[in-house]
């Protein structure tokens, strides 16, 4: 069978659009044959692509403002296109800019079967025989293993058109918990929420899946929010425990919503009854704790349960100093108080408070206190008391 015949029968049983290009990018012909290249390609792309490609024989186009796609195969000096086509549903609800009139013309085709109908054409008439697995790690640098699991995740994602949100959506929605924004996320909840695509084909399974996913997430902001540990893992349980018990996709999302709610609005109480934060006040108590050793700042991060880098931003918040000048207050206050009321020697009191060396703590003291620690015991050294 001469490859023309073949193409119009593979495009008979796909209703696959197949364009043919010449090295150069030159369009020749199509099938069908009213549906030239130029309709759906700019001519000056196509060639360039083609022309950065000529050391391989496949070369696969996903475009960036519609979920379509193209793949291109070199055979006996030409290119042969399949596609574009949707990749999904045509007639499925859409993000706002997402469609473009032409986009509504292509035939929706699934990932798989467009890799597979580039195979055919691969194979059709060569000694060179193609896989679809072949074909996958050919068009993609990552592990082979890994590229069917994302060739399928790709091909329920696109089917529905689902998105998976990005970081930094996660992080604005999450953050209206951490500040107590009650009133913002009961209004706007639907459109803030970071949207998730399907990850397993069972769809109560999968809102299940995300909703266990979101209210553990929800939690970690109210605890970052200033409510403690152990109420926020408490309410995380018991939404779990709900979570459990709901039967539709509907109870799945009104509970998700519940939940971002009472964290949210827990933490606002927190803000407005508390002057101190629970966190806080556990830090100051673990470095007087602590100082006599040398303290380590993940060490009471730990501690308290809550992450060093968080620690840090709120310390400073509520104290107006860092925490690390906070620490060298409280050593050198329980440096003071042993040079007036004890006789230890000042190598020992610097070695006691793990200040690192005598030269180190007499330097420091001279500079914050204005005079040396001999100096200080001299004027305020009481031996009786």
């Amino acid at each position: 069978m001469g490859i023309c015949t073949f193409l119009e029968h593979l495009y008979q049983l796909t209703r696959i659009p197949i364009c043919i290009y010449s090295e150069e990018g030159t369009f020749k012909s199509s099938y069908p044959s009213e549906r030239e290249g130029k309709e759906f390609f700019q001519a000056e792309e196509v060639k360039e692509r083609l022309q950065l490609s000529e050391k391989n024989d496949v070369l696969f186009y996903q475009y960036q403002k519609v979920p379509a796609a193209l793949i291109a195969c070199k055979r006996e000096n030409v290119w042969i296109l399949a596609g574009p086509v949707a990749i999904g549903r045509t007639d499925a609800k859409k993000p706002v800019g997402m469609m473009e009139k032409q986009f509504q013309a292509l035939p929706a085709v699934q990932l798989k079967d467009l890799l597979l109908t580039a195979v055919l054409i691969l194979n059709e008439d060569s000694e060179k025989r193609y896989t679809l697995e072949m074909l996958v790690e050919k068009i993609q640098d990552r592990p082979l293993q890994i590229q069917e699991n994302v060739l399928d995740a790709e091909l329920r994602q696109y089917d529905s058109f689902q998105k998976n949100h990005t970081y930094a959506e996660e992080q604005a929605f999450f953050e209206h918990i951490r500040n107590g924004d009650v009133q913002y996320i009961r209004e706007k909840y639907e459109v803030i929420t970071p949207p998730h695509p399907m990850v397993v084909n069972n769809l109560q399974k999968n809102e299940e899946y995300m909703a266990v996913i979101e209210i553990s997430m929800a939690a970690r902001s109210a605890i970052e929010g200033g409510i403690t540990s152990r109420e926020a893992l408490l309410m995380n349980d018991i939404y779990l425990q709900h979570l459990a018990e709901c039967d539709t996709v509907e109870q799945i999302f009104a509970l998700k919503k519940e939940a971002c709610l009472e964290f949210a609005r827990v933490v606002k109480e927190g803000k407005e009854t508390q002057g101190e934060n629970p966190y806080i006040e556990d830090c100051k108590k673990d470095i007087y704790s602590r100082k006599r050793e040398k303290i380590d700042l993940q060490k009471i991060a730990d501690d308290i349960g809550i992450s060093k880098e968080y620690m840090l931003k709120l310390f400073k918040k509520q104290e107006g100093i860092a925490m690390t000048e906070y620490i060298l207050r409280v050593k050198l206050e329980a440096a003071c108080n042993m040079l007036k009321f004890s006789d230890r020697k000042i190598g020992e009191i610097s070695d006691y408070l793990s200040f690192g060396s005598l030269n180190y703590f007499s330097r420091i003291f001279a500079k914050r206190m204005g005079m040396s620690p001999k100096e200080y015991r001299k004027l305020h050294h009481q031996p009786n008391f």
